[in-house]
């Protein structure tokens, strides 16, 4: 696995209260309002709960990792997995032109991907 840095949180989410009661709607990012019931919403939710798993298996690994070195990789991957979900987490609470207008996303390139890709 690559010691190589991956990409930070993108946005920063201070506030988690609105002080405007309940509508049966919520605030993305940007301000834009959904229905609570969206897909978007499901989507992120789901995300989030999935990474709150993760961080659960990591913790478990790590009173592992004195007894079984190889656990070591395994927990590095899983923190990589947490970051890349949360970035997603955060694509999904954002309208993409919210973020940066006429820019397209690209896959993130990672030595993993680069090979796979030339082997192919």
């Amino acid at each position: 696995m690559s010691d190589a840095r991956f990409s930070e949180p993108r946005l920063a989410l201070n506030r988690v209260y609105t002080r405007r009661g309940d509508t049966g709607q919520t605030s993305l990012v940007g301000g834009q309002r959904i229905a609570k019931n969206d897909l978007r919403i499901e989507a992120y939710g789901a995300i989030d709960e999935f990474n709150s798993f993760i961080g659960v298996a990591r913790e478990s690994l790590r009173s592992l990792i004195a007894e079984a070195l190889a656990l070591t990789e395994l927990e590095g991957i899983l923190l990589r997995v947490q970051h890349e979900l949360f970035n997603a987490g955060a694509i999904l609470a954002t309208l993409p032109k919210t973020c940066i207008p006429n820019r397209r996303v690209s896959p993130r390139r990672t030595p993993h991907s680069l090979s796979a890709k030339s082997t192919a």
